[in-house]
């Protein structure tokens, strides 16, 4: 059955770097021998396997690419060559040949014309829909034995980071069909930034509650926190894909134990859609009264997050709900221009006084899956190159050139054409770093968390432009929050981390696009009861039909 894969189905794209790689015929070196071809079975292989071992003949693998227009590259460096690719041909003997590379809104759609005219290489990245309909195909390879024997410690360590839950999704009847990128889901939980200079200025308190959080919204909106003279000022900010970008929604209706885009278990332990829940209603209610008195930008409709960003870089806002990520961008930007800015990150609040909890995604949720056509004839060579990628960003032979803070900043990460990462990585690096600063004692760190750690304590030492490092990462940052919520058991997990049923294929979008206009509408003055109109719709058009298959299928896993 197609449920017993988990995966999250992505109706967006995601800027990660996608590749599909052919690897030709060679010998490699450390006893290894040549892997067998067998159709949908796992390759076995003989001899003494050396995981980061060097094919004495280099073998040339081919691969089709994502590129991510906001990427930047160290000087002549492109796809085609650079600091990855040398690495992988110098230490591995590994060519790497792109067949085509589009911009990464072009990808999905050149990568199901050649699944369409089956025009595939052996090695490729796909996003969950992708990866669902090669496996339908038996097109790809059970890499389950490859990976037990040619993976690396470390690798098979970052693997089984978060339990195992991640690989879940690319097991299908036992066998692994992929290797997910990996990701934390807790990275994706809601926090509140608040601009505490302005807080101060009007002599507030911290909130604690929703009720305080409101407060301070119109306190931003109506009482001059920047002392301009002027009534220039929005309390909170919204934007018109309300989910994602830099200001989400997510975090507010959170508050109100509503739980939007997201499957929930109900007190019978049956899967239901947060998105149709009675607690939406509250949300969506409080959200039109602040638009309506003026709290919420009149123009959030029709303005998207790039757009919306420039209120807080040039200081006309204090208040909204985002992502740990947000000192990176915006708010550093904000702080580069005002230098008093000054921001703090709160969890999510809660309306009633029952614990709010935190949304996240599933397991998965976030992965595109590195699989491999069932026919390669070198599939070890994938494996190989996801060991290089851990060792050098992170083990003993770690390499500085990855790691150093130029090299995060300009994603050295993002060049290579695999990747994986270890779950929790990012709260852990928080974690690691402030008991340094608390010790002084730096050698249990790795590079990038050293790296991080030098940072902050050149913002310490006056560097404002290190500000946001301090604010993801450091003592009162993003982490403090996400290690919180870890710790008090306040997140909330997406239960639908099976793969996407029939109906939600072929009707999910359409059902999210009619929840998100409905949304949209109400905040900006329609009634509060086209709530329950969508609802009405939203079981018609699929949404009981792909409620009954999720059920079944988690029925039948039991």
């Amino acid at each position: 059955m197609r449920g017993s894969i988990r995966i999250k189905f992505l109706t967006g794209l995601l800027s990660m770097s996608l590749v599909f790689v052919t690897a030709c015929s060679s010998n490699s070196s450390e006893g290894t021998t040549s892997v067998a071809n067998k159709p949908s079975t796992s390759p076995q292989v003989q001899g003494k396997i050396d995981p980061l071992g060097k094919y004495d003949t280099p073998i040339e693998i081919t691969t089709v690419r994502s590129l991510d227009p906001n990427l930047k590259f160290k000087d002549s460096d492109n796809l085609e060559k650079n600091i990855w690719t040398k690495k992988i041909e110098n230490e591995l003997g590994i060519k790497i040949k792109n067949n085509w590379i589009v911009n990464g809104a072009q990808y999905e759609q050149k990568l199901n014309v050649a699944i369409a005219s089956n025009d595939l290489p052996d090695f490729i990245q796909l996003p969950p829909a992708q990866f669902m309909q090669l496996v339908d195909n038996n097109q790809l390879m059970d890499i389950t034995g490859l990976v037990d024997q040619y993976g690396s410690p470390m690798l098979k360590e970052y693997l089984k980071s978060d339990g195992g839950l991640s690989v879940d999704t690319a097991t299908v009847k036992g066998k692994l069909m992929g290797i997910p990128t990996m990701s934390s889901i807790i990275d994706s939980s809601p926090i509140l930034w608040i601009r505490m200079d302005w807080l101060k200025k009007l002599n507030l308190p911290e909130p604690k509650t929703m009720d305080d959080a409101l407060k301070i919204i119109d306190a931003f909106t109506n009482q001059d926190p920047d002392r301009n003279g002027k009534k220039d000022t929005v309390g909170f900010l919204a934007s018109k894909e309300l989910w994602t970008g830099y200001p989400r929604l997510t975090g507010f209706f959170n508050g109100y134990h509503a739980y939007p885009n997201m499957w929930i278990k109900d007190s019978n332990g049956k899967l239901v859609f947060g998105g149709i829940q009675p607690e939406m209603k509250a949300a969506l209610g409080k959200l039109q009264q602040l638009y309506k008195t003026g709290q919420i930008d009149q123009e959030f409709g029709v303005k998207d997050s790039k757009k919306v960003e420039e209120s807080v870089a040039s200081s006309k806002n204090g208040v909204f709900f985002g992502a740990m990520w947000a000192p990176l961008t915006v708010l550093q930007a904000n702080k580069n221009n005002d230098p008093n800015a000054e921001w703090k990150a709160f969890p999510v609040l809660s309306a009633d006084g029952n614990p709010a909890l935190a949304q996240n995604g599933a397991p998965g949720a976030n992965a595109y899956f590195t699989a491999i056509n069932k026919n390669a004839k070198h599939p070890e060579a994938v494996i190989k190159m996801l060991n290089l990628f851990v060792e050098k960003m992170w083990g003993a032979t770690a390499d500085p050139e990855f790691v150093s803070a130029d090299a995060v900043s300009m994603g050295y990460h993002k060049y290579p054409p695999v990747s994986v990462f270890m779950a929790n990585k990012n709260l852990t690096q928080h974690l690691k770093v402030t008991e340094a600063m608390k010790t002084k004692d730096v050698t249990k760190l790795n590079g990038e968390e050293k790296s991080t750690y030098d940072l902050i304590m050149k913002f310490k030492e006056g560097d404002s432009k290190q500000w946001s490092q301090d604010r993801v990462f450091g003592e009162e940052s993003s982490y403090t929050v996400i290690n919180n919520y870890k710790k008090d058991n306040l997140l909330k997990k997406d239960e639908m981390y099976l793969a996407p049923t029939p109906t939600m294929v072929q009707k999910k979008s359409t059902l999210d696009k009619m929840s998100d206009e409905m949304i949209t509408k109400i905040i900006l003055g329609a009634s509060v009861d086209e709530f329950d109109k969508f609802i009405g719709d939203w079981k018609k058009l699929g949404g009981d039909e792909i409620t009954k298959e999720i059920n079944d299928t988690f029925a039948a896993r039991k």
